[in-house]
């Protein structure tokens, strides 16, 4: 990311809508959602983590101290998806919702 410097360390919230799914589930996904999006909009790498390794080594710097950086991903990514953000530097929680497979990830 590239903002400008006096936006270093300004910002409370930040949301990243990521793709997570791990290169060799692409093709598991349903036929029509893959015909409309683009394989980038979903394709997060061969665990699915490598965006949000770019994101939390990226915008560790332009969170206030109390802000928070938020993404989603599954439950089986969890684990590595926290350890990604500590390895960061970044304080790391899992928060997961009984009505989805997916848990959201702060850091």
């Amino acid at each position: 990311m590239d903002f400008p410097t006096p936006l270093t360390g300004q910002f409370d919230l930040v949301l990243a809508h990521l793709p997570y799914v791990p290169t060799g589930d692409v093709p598991l996904l349903p036929r029509d959602y893959r015909a409309v999006e683009p394989a980038s909009a979903v394709d997060g790498g061969p665990d699915g983590l490598d965006p949000w390794r770019q994101v939390t080594r990226d915008c560790a710097r332009w969170l206030s101290p109390t802000g928070v950086l938020l993404t989603q991903v599954t439950g089986s990514q969890a684990a590595a998806a926290l350890a990604v953000g500590e390895a960061a530097g970044l304080a790391a929680r899992a928060v997961e919702y009984d009505d989805t497979v997916a848990i959201a990830v702060t850091a």
